[in-house]
């Protein structure tokens, strides 16, 4: 089976670690081709990283590997995982709803056994072409050449 790590690092403990790894998550993707998978897989990974800031202890560390059909999201703090265990929303409370978003977005999702690293699965297709490696043809050109870029309203 074909894994490619797209993303490894550790993330700092602040409140804006959910928006830093939604945010270069969605890069990658984009460098990669997979923009069909960008939407989803920035609202899981932000989930996800947002829920180790808020109920878990030291490093937050943030892994993505492209899978064939699939991408797979991990985070992983340094706590024992039982601070967020079936933390899901109180109907009348604040917050709590992420898990069920991550639920209802993902194939497959848990929490590894005995420690505090979550994961998602994402099916997203396989990989294309990113846009700035595609050439944009004319189909009159001869040889193949990129026909010019045309900007503004014709």
């Amino acid at each position: 089976m074909n894994r490619v790590t797209l993303l490894e690092r550790e993330l700092p403990r602040t409140p804006s670690a959910g928006r830093l790894a939604r945010r270069e998550l969605s890069r990658r993707l984009a460098e990669r081709g997979l923009q069909e998978c960008v939407q989803d897989a920035s609202t899981v990974v932000a989930e996800l990283v947002n829920n180790a800031y808020l109920h878990g202890v030291g490093r937050i560390l943030l892994r993505v590997e492209e899978r064939p059909g699939r991408l797979r999201i991990e985070v992983q703090d340094d706590g024992s995982g039982e601070a967020g265990r079936g933390a899901l929303a109180d109907r009348y409370g604040p917050g709590g709803f992420g898990l069920h978003l991550v639920r209802a977005l993902a194939l497959d999702c848990g929490r590894q056994p005995g420690s505090a690293r979550t994961w998602a699965e994402l099916r997203c297709p396989s990989r294309r072409a990113a846009p700035a490696a595609r050439a944009r043809r004319s189909p009159g050109a001869p040889g193949g050449q990129t026909a010019p870029r045309r900007h503004g309203r014709r």
